[in-house]
């Protein structure tokens, strides 16, 4: 008979949820928030007005980033076995979907109903590779997610 090998359990691996209430500083936390890296387009945030996921909602600062995740991801995986020559870009209509796939060494990219337009943190870039800006200029996403 087969064993399996043995995975990370959510206190290990620091994803127990889309949120949990954080003991030790008595607040509720988003899974990908991180207040270190903002995103890069001002006001592409979640708007709660508009949001119909609750646990996007509760978000209190607009960084996203992989910091909680406390293994290694897909991503990183890939990254790893390749010496860094994979190309690991996430897409996601949701920041959570994009950041968990990335991972650590990937990037990220999820679709801001805000501004219309796909976006990332400054985790991943100091500043749009230009097929985003081009994408993003078309107006492509507006039409598609109305």
């Amino acid at each position: 008979m087969k064993t399996r090998a043995a995975r990370p359990v959510a206190h290990e691996h620091g994803m127990i949820g889309n949120l949990w209430f954080d003991r030790s500083t008595g607040v509720t936390t988003y899974n990908i928030e991180d207040p270190d890296y903002k995103l890069l387009t001002e006001g592409a945030a979640v708007d709660a007005s508009t949001e119909i996921d609750p646990t996007q909602k509760a978000a209190s600062s607009d960084g996203r980033s992989p910091a909680a995740i406390l293994t290694t991801t897909f991503s990183d995986e890939l990254s790893s076995l390749t010496a860094g020559k994979a190309k690991n870009i996430s897409i996601s209509v949701k920041d959570r979907g994009a950041v968990s796939m990335a991972g650590h060494s990937g990037k990220a990219f999820w679709f801001s109903k805000a501004t219309n337009e796909f976006v990332t943190s400054s985790y991943y870039y100091k500043k749009y590779p230009q097929w985003v800006v081009d994408w993003n200029a078309k107006k492509t996403a507006r039409a598609i997610f109305r």
